[in-house]
């Protein structure tokens, strides 16, 4: 029989094997075999979906990241509120957003992408200091910045 995996938020996960149930005085607890492994392979088949992402899978990508709701709304440069309800499917997660969320968790399991520090730069409020004066260097017919 199929495990009903219900701990990772995702309301469609089912496992054939890979797990151990187990009785102990009443209770039953279920060992999941690499959670990890688990969690990535199921990450892969939500970002490469060709729909919008739902709900629970969107919570899903920003939980398996790390991010609080507050970091992600930051990043992609929408309200905390914005977030919440994309999460409870109170408004659906603009293409754009759900675009950069997937290409977001990628990056987070393949860390030699740069998005996020292009994203942040995005994200900041626009009236940051601008540059007062670069000042340049040429040494050995090259051009650095001096320090």
């Amino acid at each position: 029989m199929n495990y009903h995996y219900t701990e990772c938020g995702l309301s469609y996960i089912y496992l054939e094997d890979g797990y151990e149930v187990e009785n102990i005085d009443g209770d039953t607890y279920v060992g999941i075999e690499d959670v990890d492994g688990l969690h990535r392979v199921i990450a892969k088949n939500v970002t490469e979906k060709k729909s919008t992402l739902e709900g629970q899978e969107i919570r899903f990508l920003r939980v398996e990241m790390g991010m609080s709701q507050k970091h992600l709304a930051e990043i992609l440069g929408v309200d905390t509120q914005t977030v919440a309800r994309w999460e409870k499917d109170q408004t659906v997660i603009p293409r754009t957003s759900d675009a950069v969320l997937r290409t977001l968790y990628l990056e987070s399991v393949d860390t030699s992408s740069n998005v996020s520090f292009f994203l942040r730069l995005l994200a900041e409020n626009e009236e940051t200091a601008a540059i007062e004066q670069l000042i340049l260097k040429a040494e050995n017919h090259h051009w650095s910045v001096a320090i």
